[in-house]
């Protein structure tokens, strides 16, 4: 992803290039209502500072599809920007980027922050994109990977069920300045020793278990599950994994360190597989592009397809719904909507995630360091969904294909009469556990 944000940069800045060299005329960019929020006519003109990051998205984006019907030809189909003027019309809600811009006030400008928001709609056309800095850099996504690395292929191959239980415990010792320690360590910086069932180790985001259902799941197949499903650069990780072993990369992908890091944007589209049925499309902010004499150059064709079965899908939804009702994520809970998602943060709170799902909208959440505060990414989502005033009365459509389950939190099959301990678990209608041993 880094080698692509790299290459894309290079193109906006060979458009700037171009444009500055004469003869431009100007380009108008317009907001899903027909606004213009912005202009390029040679420089990039934002009437707004909270529209800057929308604003360099979607000139990259165009730049981008007007390549590639002329074999990515970058100076070809940029040179069509630069020369024809016309209009870029985006789905921008200007309400959303109002809102956004009122979140970063209201916690994080103050303090100095950096603060980036994305959101995706039920199209999975981005509707906003805020930055503080006005760009959208790739950043660690911490534990915010460990549903796309981890819980949701796991799911899908039938090796993680949702009551299967791993230990809470140290996976191995690495040695530190300090000397020989455990690792992974969990937020808490403690381990229970017990047996935990899959869905509470995502909504504790336990990184022990996380660790422990990768090595069982397999590292070559997350990085060819993230890959093949979403796009995202593994590269760095394979040659890691080729060269030195796989346990060097149990970090990047169970932990959320991946070489070429991800951005909001990203994350707000990938996100968006736990409410659509397991159907990733790759978000767009672009809609359509017209030049100065009324030809349409582009037109956005969205490109769905099917990364988990409907069953996996609502599975992983409802497992999301823990980390919000009782997990990590709770100060994103908004009494009476359904929410769901995952908090993720890199060592020294350097990187602080949210990304939430309701049935209409994804909300990716990102703020730099805070280390007195830690991660406020969650109440960040919370003062979002307010001021955007997004609806309150949707419900996620569940999937047929699940059962409803008992469980013996003990051992993790389903419960029978004497089982002391007992939980209700979603299971693909063909993998329900079979009877507790134990008890």
């Amino acid at each position: 992803m880094k080698k692509r944000f790299l290459a894309v940069l290079t193109a906006v800045l060979l458009l700037l290039s171009l444009a500055s060299c004469g003869g431009a005329k100007t380009v108008l960019l317009l907001d899903r209502e027909g606004n213009a929020f912005a202009e390029y006519d040679g420089g990039l003109t934002v009437y707004e500072k909270q529209n800057a990051a929308y604003a360099r998205y979607a000139l990259t984006e165009a730049a981008e599809r007007l390549a590639e019907p002329r074999g990515g030809d970058a100076e070809k189909g940029l040179a069509l920007l630069a020369r024809g003027g016309g209009e870029i019309r985006t789905a921008a809600d200007p309400a959303l980027m109002a809102a956004a811009a009122e979140t970063d006030e209201l916690y994080f400008a103050d303090r100095g922050v950096p603060f980036a928001l994305a959101v995706t709609d039920e199209n999975a056309r981005l509707a906003a994109v805020y930055s503080s800095s006005g760009e959208t850099e790739p950043h660690y996504a911490g534990s915010a990977i460990k549903p796309l690395s981890v819980y949701a292929p796991g799911v899908e191959s039938g090796a993680i069920l949702w009551s299967a239980t791993q230990e809470d415990s140290p996976v191995k010792q690495v040695m530190t300045p300090a000397g020989e320690e455990d690792w992974p360590v969990n937020g808490s910086g403690r381990y229970s020793y017990q047996q935990i069932p899959a869905a509470e180790a995502l909504a504790q985001s336990l990184n022990t278990v996380a660790v422990k259902w990768l090595q069982r799941y397999g590292v070559t197949n997350a990085m060819d599950f993230l890959e093949n499903s979403f796009g995202i650069d593994v590269s760095r990780e394979r040659e890691i994994a080729a060269q030195l072993s796989e346990d060097e990369v149990l970090a990047n992908l169970a932990l959320g360190y991946l070489q070429s890091g991800v951005t909001v944007c990203g994350m707000a589209g990938y996100y968006r597989v736990f409410a659509d049925e397991g159907v990733y499309t790759p978000p767009l902010c672009v809609l359509s592009v017209v030049s100065g004499s009324g030809k349409q150059l582009y037109a956005a064709a969205p490109e769905p397809r099917q990364v988990l079965s409907p069953a996996s899908a609502w599975v992983m939804n409802r497992m999301l719904k823990g980390v919000v009702d009782h997990g990590t994520g709770t100060a994103a809970r908004i009494e009476g909507v359904d929410i769901v998602g995952k908090t993720g943060t890199s060592d020294g709170f350097d990187d602080n995630w949210f990304v939430g799902v309701t049935p209409r909208h994804t909300v990716a959440v990102w703020h730099g360091p805070s280390p007195a505060e830690g991660n406020r990414a969650a109440a960040a989502f919370n003062a979002f969904f307010h001021a955007a005033a997004l609806p309150w009365d949707d419900a996620f459509t569940p999937c047929e294909e699940v059962t409803q389950a008992v469980y013996c939190t003990e051992s993790g099959f389903r419960a029978g009469d004497n089982c002391p301990g007992v939980e209700l678990g979603y299971y693909p209608a063909d993998r329900v556990p079979a009877l507790c041993p134990l008890h």
